[in-house]
């Protein structure tokens, strides 16, 4: 289930190796991309937010959301 009107982009690249001819591992780099729209849903702080908390507005851009190896 999603609740935003963003975009995220996932990139992975796995190499494979055969330990038996039944069982295979694989592994490799991975990142995911997202737009501003996605990060200021989840991380944005509006006026509105802002007055009830004490927080200041926030406003993210985007980028990278998460690297790693898999």
């Amino acid at each position: 289930i999603r609740s935003h009107n963003g975009f995220v982009a996932d990139i992975a690249a796995d190499a494979f190796y055969d330990i038996t001819p039944t069982v295979r591992i694989s592994g490799g780099p991975r990142v995911s991309f997202a737009s501003s729209n996605y990060f200021d849903a989840y991380y944005g702080v509006n006026a509105k937010e802002a007055a009830a908390s004490g927080l200041s507005e926030y406003h993210p851009g985007g980028g990278v959301k998460s690297a790693g190896l898999g």
